[in-house]
């Protein structure tokens, strides 16, 4: 109930009148647009962007609901290549530590994230292997 009536104060859902000592009953229109909602949200629209579909519904203004699929469509496609990108990483990486057990040496894997920064990036690894972190005054 919390989800509705969250909806229902962003507007995408109608609040219906509640009779007197009885519960409120939604009509079939207002369970078609909570499927709607619940639909765009797991295909990645937020709830600004269901609320600009949700406007142009009434079949005035395609090509603006054509662009906000598009662009959807651009973020799905630029993490799909991003997920293939770290699939091959990480492919790689357990090959590696295959190979590494072998041999004894340190680990591929917990090497390559030790240097990667948060972006991806990768830096070179600190000497000894050990990053030295400076602790600020009263700090254990």
């Amino acid at each position: 109930m919390e989800t509705i009536r969250y909806y229902q104060s962003r507007r995408l859902l109608p609040i219906p009148p509640k009779p007197l000592g009885g519960q409120r009953l939604y009509p079939g229109e207002t369970v078609d647009r909570l499927r709607f909602i619940k639909h765009a949200q797991s295909l990645g629209f937020s709830l600004d962007e269901i609320a600009t579909l949700l406007k142009l519904n009434d079949g005035t203004d395609h090509a603006r609901a054509r662009r906000l699929a598009e662009a959807r469509l651009a973020e799905v496609e630029a993490r799909a290549a991003d997920l293939q990108r770290l699939g091959a990483l990480l492919r790689s990486l357990t090959q590696a530590c295959e190979h590494a057990e072998a041999r004894k040496v340190a680990c591929p894997i917990i090497g390559s994230v030790m240097t990667t920064d948060r972006s991806g990036s990768s830096r070179p690894a600190p000497k000894g292997g050990v990053d030295r972190v400076r602790r600020s005054r009263g700090s254990a």
